[in-house]
């Protein structure tokens, strides 16, 4: 599905970001820190803003002005193409509860139908072509709702995506409340998914905090909507890699290394001499020029970029500050 396609079906976006991150160990909000040179939160933003959404309900908490001082510059950033707010979540109700404070500041914006993405501030790597392929399978399956599903190596940790014989989804499984067969399913729910709107405003007020932490699950739709006897689905196929969340300083490391591999591959297939793939930093932001060679060590940052012909020697160091000329 290209962006055209998308904007055409009035998609609209909803993104969980407001969560502390007490296990990152820092006084800093988990989405607002930085993953090869953008804050988490920009990451999940960008691929919503790429992927079609032409409105966007980014769900905060209160006291984390420094995300809301983010959202605000993307906002004005993609002005043009998509209408971005932040969205306060004022008490930690849970996902559902956070979705629905997302649907309610949709409405308040105009938005009475059309698709809603949802996904999470702490997964950098769900990319537009994901979210577009989420999106067509919305649309094929004539679903009320389809999960962004993956196969993990080890599931632990994860709620099961449960199915029925034809592949229907009935209900998101939290592992604590899994049978012993269930914690064998490598079926797992990533966080993002794709619903009618007016599906969300009829279904969201419908979900009852009824778990031991009195909170309001979004996962608990897929019961909800099979009992009404609507049609729940899965876009599966998706590599763990993409969908992996960010919980810790250990866990935004890895992220940030298979993120930069991911890079440099590209750049390499465009035709950048990259001499030592694994000792080099390079944001996406930079632009390379023709028959650029890059020595390891080099740390390249920022809006750069590097002109033809150029040698970026070992132990270069350019950010968006400097001034390149090499």
């Amino acid at each position: 599905m290209s962006e055209k396609q998308a904007k055409k079906q009035d998609v609209v976006g909803i993104i969980l970001a407001a969560g502390q991150g007490k296990r990152m160990k820092t006084t800093r909000p988990k989405v607002a820190h930085t993953l090869l040179g953008r804050p988490l939160i920009e990451w999940t933003m960008s691929h919503f803003v790429q992927a079609g959404v032409a409105d966007l309900s980014v769900i905060v908490s209160p006291a984390q002005t420094e995300v809301h001082a983010i959202v605000e510059r993307f906002a004005q950033k993609v002005a043009s193409r998509c209408r971005v707010r932040h969205v306060f979540q004022d008490v930690a109700m849970g996902t559902g509860h956070a979705a629905l404070c997302g649907v309610k500041a949709l409405e308040s914006m105009g938005v009475s139908g059309g698709t809603a993405l949802i996904g999470l501030g702490d997964v950098p790597g769900v990319e537009p072509v994901i979210l577009n392929g989420l999106l067509e399978r919305l649309q094929t399956d004539k679903s009320a709702l389809t999960v962004l599903a993956f196969d993990a190596m080890d599931p632990t940790g994860y709620g099961r995506v449960l199915k029925t014989m034809d592949g229907q989804v009935y209900r998101i499984q939290e592992e604590k409340d899994c049978s012993p067969e269930q914690r064998n399913i490598r079926s797992c729910n990533s966080g993002f998914f794709v619903a009618d709107f007016r599906t969300l405003i009829d279904f969201l007020p419908r979900i009852k905090p009824e778990n031991a932490a009195r909170e309001y699950y979004l996962t608990d739709l897929p019961v909800l909507l099979t009992d009404a006897g609507r049609r729940v689905t899965a876009f599966e196929g998706v590599p763990e890699e993409t969908v992996l969340g960010i919980n810790s300083q250990a866990q935004l490391a890895d992220v940030a290394l298979r993120q930069q591999r991911k890079i440099v591959q590209q750049l390499m297939a465009n035709g950048v001499q990259i001499l030592n793939p694994d000792h080099v930093y390079i944001e996406d932001s930079v632009v390379f020029g023709q028959n650029v060679v890059v020595e390891p060590f080099v740390y390249l940052a920022g809006d750069l970029r590097i002109s033809d012909e150029s040698r970026v020697a070992s132990f270069s160091r350019w950010t968006k500050q400097s001034d390149v000329r090499l």
